[in-house]
């Protein structure tokens, strides 16, 4: 699926005292099958556009395009777009409310009108997509599980209802090492066995760097930036002005070209940088 933005903006609370901008004229498209990054300050509009493009706000003016029909339309065949743009919030765990995790992974297909025989296959279709076995885990409370496996079961609840674009708010928020390193290969495999457009925002540069293909940098409710990801983390200097920084790698690597070692800035992940590391040093005397 094909998301375009046109001109869009939100105001909260119009004409009142606290009247504000959250979103000025944001353009940009998501191609079919693309993964996009999306970082900012907080309050710099990311959540605002999320909901824009699942359909949940409203615009105050312009459009949300997918596949060409207006999201925001009052039509069948708007309604039937809405539902295939999955949105997973941050901390969506906290959404988990079933007797075990197969029925709460059910609970999507299911008000799509699914039978119960298709509600199951697609609820175990998404949990092993999402690293979860439903042999295992399918019977179990879901507030038995870990912190990244309720994580990883409140993704396969979208995921379930086989969504053409997925949107993923901070899935890796007050992860632990172990949680955070297991969204992240899950949402690698996703993207790998899935023909889905996926729009990625988070806080963390790392994860960012080691997933999108491009990166949306948003600022006061604008794009300020919309490049390759290698592109984007390139301008160190345009994004600590706005309070961002580079992935962890870039920055260990300007360190070293600070104290005079000759490394190639450019690289953001974690791999590439211990290559040029070793390569460096593998020089020294």
């Amino acid at each position: 699926m094909r998301i375009e933005v046109k001109d869009l903006c939100h105001v909260y609370s119009p004409g009142l005292p606290y009247e504000t901008v959250a979103l000025d004229g944001i353009s940009f498209c998501c191609e079919p099958g693309e993964f996009v990054g999306l970082i900012g300050r907080t309050g710099s509009g990311k959540s605002t556009l999320l909901q824009h493009i699942n359909g949940l706000l409203k615009p105050s003016s312009g459009t949300v395009l997918a596949d060409g029909v207006d999201i925001n339309e009052k039509s069948e065949e708007a309604r039937a777009l809405r539902r295939r743009i999955g949105l997973v919030f941050q901390y969506p765990e906290y959404q988990l409310f079933e007797e075990s995790v197969i029925k709460d992974v059910c609970f999507g297909p299911k008000n799509q009108g699914l039978s119960e025989e298709d509600c199951k296959a697609r609820a175990e279709k998404a949990l092993r997509l999402v690293g979860l076995d439903p042999d295992e885990k399918g019977q179990a409370s879901p507030f038995t599980l870990s912190g990244g496996e309720k994580r990883r079961a409140a993704i396969a609840g979208v995921l379930a209802m086989e969504p053409e674009v997925l949107i993923l708010d901070e899935p890796t928020a007050g992860l632990d090492p172990k949680g955070r390193r297991d969204i992240l290969m899950m949402i690698e495999n996703v993207r790998k066995t899935q023909n889905i457009t996926i729009l990625l925002v988070s806080h963390s540069m790392d994860d960012v760097a080691a997933l999108a293909e491009r990166v949306l940098v948003i600022e006061k409710g604008r794009v300020l930036m919309n490049a390759s990801t290698e592109e984007v983390f390139a301008r160190g200097g345009e994004l600590r002005a706005i309070g961002l920084s580079r992935p962890s790698a870039s920055r260990l690597l300007d360190m070293l070209a600070d104290r005079g070692l000759t490394v190639d800035r450019s690289i953001i992940s974690k791999e590439e940088a211990e290559e040029e590391i070793m390569r460096v040093f593998k020089k020294w005397p």
